[in-house]
């Protein structure tokens, strides 16, 4: 349904008479479009910039942050002298206003914000799922504050996660008929990542785990277990907090939301924070989001700003939000969150989405057409406080239409994208962005998908997304093994039956093996005139559809080496080495092919020689000559002979597949246990590798 635009703003200014030189004052008066009092968010600064508050804080509640703001119940008085800058906003739904007033003396301003969209009428219900009252300040709001400062923002409903300070279970009796407000929990792990529990009907315990020095446990996975038997929804909170993966020492990097690509894989998770003050930037969770999205997992974008109401810095609450649609254009908790759970949402920063429609699917929906390839035809509707800019209709997370937006409030417009499989449709859309009542430079609006099936096929996991996820998934099991620290091994064991069943699920796709690569250049025993030969093979066949590889090459000397030596990257068929190998020497080499599931294979070992001078060969590595040592194992020095007479040449590596020593000459050769600087080497297990014939082992002892 497309909704009409309202006319705008009316403003009546008077301007009484005062003494002349005295400071004056400025009494506001806030109304709605019929002459009710309004609450709604006002920032008032002088000429030279500085913000100004009322004096009584009681209802007002000043912000000091960003946006210095404070709240209209529906009448204030500002202390003024000259001109002053007010802006006045109630969230996205009405047209804000900004007003000079030049206070020489008493003055008086009246207001009236007109709602220019009705988005509950069309069933679309705002809320913000991630707001708290108290949190690490001095002086905490209570649920009456809470609701006052979310009605002034247009919020239907909010959801405050300080745990057991306003629990009760059930709506807040502070909830107003036009903004409900739940008291639940954030679930905080220091390793797993930090989950928004709202609508819990018993908290769940503890309220945070896995701190710097405990053991990595419990998972989230088990927490969402009890949270689901107590009637709360889990949306992953601030996912992308940080950069650093790898860091679990404190906030923000203990916000990452590590465990979501196992957890909404195996269908734990019904939406993630797509935008969060806590966000490490506005939009640093879309790529993760989309990942898991071409992973063709279903999860809702919501927005849970993780304001701190009683921080004086803080932000405003709302200034990022979540749309669910109903249907209805009563607020209905429990629908909402249902309809959250099915992906009726979208987020936004400013803009609206009033309508999006691809044939009879909208929002969430899940379009079965009988054939394709297609084009798929579809309108959609926006409305904005300030001028819109920007359309993008996505298809799998990449622009498929794209249109710069008339300099107005509303649009509509029809695109159509021809596409030749299953896939998801979503839409952004930018406007321009004011000063004083947006939060983010580019203000956004992102909706959750359509899904669109083709001739009865669900939509295929794509395998790049499926590689970053499973990646992701099986750096998070490192992370918990290089912590340790696990009180019980079943806890241990509890986590990595998670990790596999997670990774498993995500990658279940692309479950079957690829064959094994073949290596097609240099050619088995050829000799090649470059330093840095251009290594080459062919990509292996797999079964699974649209599967990719990464390789990672190995060049040794010894083919016993092989198997222990450090590999070399590429996502290519074709390698060419970073240093140099070495004139007249003989080298191994092979390839392992993994695909988007981790599946690894290896190529068979071959080798080629390298000589630059031309001439017709190098001789075959592996003629008959027999190589013994004695005495195995040695303390002070070994004795190495060799079945043939004439030069020769032995290279000894550790187990790490370093180069100790170099032995050149004739046979018997004698190795003094120590490496090419004369440093006795420490105990344990050597490779001789001679450049002609099978590599011994040999055991050093001290």
């Amino acid at each position: 349904m497309r909704l009409t635009s309202l006319v705008a703003v009316s403003i009546v200014v008077c301007l009484a008479a005062a003494s002349l030189g005295a400071a004056g004052t400025l009494s506001v008066t806030t109304r709605d479009s019929v002459g009710e009092p309004l609450l709604c968010r006002v920032v008032a600064r002088t000429a030279a910039g500085t913000p100004l508050f009322p004096d009584s804080t009681e209802i007002c509640y000043p912000h000091h942050g960003p946006i210095p703001y404070f709240i209209s119940d529906g009448a204030f008085t500002l202390g003024a002298e000259g001109p002053v800058t007010l802006t006045f906003s109630r969230g996205p739904e009405y047209h804000s206003d900004v007003r000079v007033a030049d206070v020489t003396g008493n003055a008086s301003l009246e207001v009236t914000l007109q709602r220019f969209v009705n988005m509950p009428a069309a069933g679309w219900h705002s809320g913000d799922t991630h707001a708290h009252l108290w949190h690490d300040e001095p002086n905490p709001l209570d649920p009456v504050d809470g609701v006052r400062l979310a009605r002034a923002e247009g919020l239907e409903f909010v959801s405050i996660l300080d745990a057991d300070r306003y629990f009760t279970g059930a709506p807040d009796s502070a909830s107003t008929s036009d903004c409900l407000l739940y008291s639940s929990m954030e679930y905080r792990s220091h390793v797993y990542g930090h989950m928004a529990l709202p609508g819990l009907q018993t908290l769940v315990t503890p309220y945070a785990s896995a701190a710097p020095g405990d053991p990595a446990y419990p998972v989230n996975a088990d927490m969402i277990a009890v949270a689901k038997n107590h009637m709360g929804i889990v949306l992953y909170a601030h996912p992308a907090s940080h950069s650093d993966f790898w860091d679990t020492s404190e906030w923000p990097m203990t916000g990452i939301a590590r465990e979501l690509p196992a957890d909404a894989a195996l269908g734990l998770v019904d939406g993630l924070e797509v935008l969060s003050y806590s966000n490490i930037l506005p939009f640093a969770a879309l790529p993760l989001w989309y990942d898991l999205l071409n992973a063709g997992i279903r999860l809702a974008a919501t927005a849970g700003t993780d304001v701190v109401l009683n921080r004086p810095a803080s932000n405003p609450i709302g200034g990022y939000r979540v749309y669910v649609n109903t249907g209805e254009p009563t607020f209905d908790m429990n629908a909402w969150f249902e309809a959250l759970r099915h992906g009726r949402t979208f987020v936004t920063a400013g803009p609206l989405v009033t309508d999006l429609r691809v044939g009879q699917a909208g929002i969430g929906d899940t379009l079965r057409l009988p054939a394709g390839p297609t084009t798929l035809q579809g309108t959609v509707s926006l409305a904005s406080d300030t001028p819109l800019q920007q359309l993008e209709v996505l298809w799998n997370g990449a622009v498929a239409f794209s249109a710069g937006l008339p300099y107005s409030s509303t649009a509509t417009v029809g695109f159509s994208i021809p596409v030749s499989q299953s896939g998801w449709l979503a839409v952004k859309a930018t406007s321009v962005p004011r000063t004083d009542v947006q939060v983010v430079n580019q203000p956004l609006a992102h909706t959750s998908p359509i899904w669109v099936e083709l001739c009865g096929q669900p939509v295929r996991p794509r395998a790049d997304a499926v590689r970053r996820l499973v990646d992701w998934n099986e750096d998070l099991r490192a992370l918990v093994r290089q912590r340790g620290g696990f009180e019980q091994s079943e806890d241990s064991l509890r986590v990595e039956t998670l990790l596999t069943n997670g990774t498993a699920a995500l990658a279940s796709a692309f479950s079957s093996p690829p064959s094994p690569p073949v290596t097609v250049k240099p050619a088995q025993g050829e000799t090649v005139r470059h330093l840095r030969p251009s290594l080459a093979w062919h990509m292996p066949a797999d079964p699974d559809p649209g599967d990719i590889f990464d390789y990672r090459v190995r060049i040794v000397s010894a083919p016993e080496l092989l198997e222990s030596a450090l590999p070399a990257a590429t996502d290519d068929s074709s390698y060419v080495p970073r240093d140099p190998l070495e004139h007249g020497h003989v080298y191994w080499w092979n390839v392992e092919a993994r695909d988007a599931a981790r599946n690894s294979v290896t190529s068979a070992a071959g080798w080629f020689a390298v000589d630059t001078t031309g001439a017709a060969s190098v001789p075959d590595p592996s003629p008959a000559a027999r190589w013994s040592a004695e005495p195995v194992p040695f303390a002070g020095s070994i004795e190495i002979r060799c079945s043939f007479q004439g030069p020769a040449r032995l290279e000894i590596f550790d187990v790490r597949g370093r180069r100790i020593q170099v032995l050149e000459g004739e046979a018997p050769f004698i190795w003094n246990g120590r490496d090419a600087m004369g440093r006795e080497v420490s105990s344990g297990l050597y490779l001789v590798v001679p450049r002609t014939g099978p590599a011994l082992r040999v055991v050093k002892l001290r």
